[in-house]
């Protein structure tokens, strides 16, 4: 997978953690899907933390360690890179019907249209999606497997696997997230291509939800940094 949705996958089921995995027992996608949606109508904003691997658009590895905070009914989200390195320190708003890209080496704010995508060190964002949790896991484009138990370090997890339906429009060719069963949250996300290769293998070793983040904390900028409107 080229991972022009691969964070937005990671935002999208990390956001709804405890969510999905509370949906399991149910059995159909459709159960799933619509208990996801039921439950994130309380979760007014997250915090997660993201680690881990993914493949570039010039197939590269790139290292991730990228810090998340969001209020989806603002449709705002910040997201501070860690890792790669070449990215650290920087950071992305993505605001409504705009995108603010801040540049910590040049100290500035490229600010242009959400209608356009962003690329952020060959990693391309389609920043439509980050708040549309359905579409994580759309329920009418996959194929979902029975949910299986799974050991993993942070105790015993649900696995869940999928693969797009013939004709579906999405950049994987299967993934697997596992949910450790005793605090209901997402521990690991795989996605892989068409030749099952893996493209993305990260783990979410933090995550809160309604927290009390402040609109004016996502949207701070340095006062001294030159804003470059496009």
């Amino acid at each position: 997978m080229k991972p022009r949705l691969a964070l937005n996958f990671i935002l999208l089921a990390t956001a709804s953690a405890g969510l999905i995995a509370t949906a399991f027992a149910q059995t159909s996608a459709t159960d799933v899907i619509a208990k996801v949606e039921a439950t994130l109508k309380g979760v007014k904003d997250y915090k997660l933390r993201v680690t881990g691997d993914a493949v570039g658009n010039d197939d590269r590895k790139l290292a991730l360690d990228i810090e998340v905070s969001s209020i989806p009914s603002l449709s705002l989200t910040r997201i501070k890179f860690n890792k790669p390195d070449e990215l650290a320190d920087n950071f992305v708003i993505i605001d409504k019907d705009k995108i603010s890209n801040y540049l910590f080496l040049t100290n500035q704010v490229t600010v242009q249209s959400r209608k356009s995508s962003a690329s952020i060190g060959g990693v391309n964002l389609d920043v439509n999606q980050f708040n549309d949790p359905t579409q994580a896991f759309p329920k009418d484009k996959i194929n979902f497997k029975p949910v299986t138990d799974d050991d993993t370090p942070e105790g015993k997890a649900w696995l869940l696997e999928g693969t797009p339906k013939p004709g579906a429009d999405l950049e994987f060719s299967s993934f697997k997230a596992w949910v450790i069963q005793k605090d209901v949250r997402v521990y690991r996300l795989q996605y892989f291509n068409s030749k099952k290769v893996l493209q993305l293998d990260v783990k979410i070793p933090e995550y809160k939800a309604n927290i009390g983040l402040k609109a004016a904390n996502l949207r701070a900028v340095p006062k001294d940094a030159e804003i470059i409107k496009k």
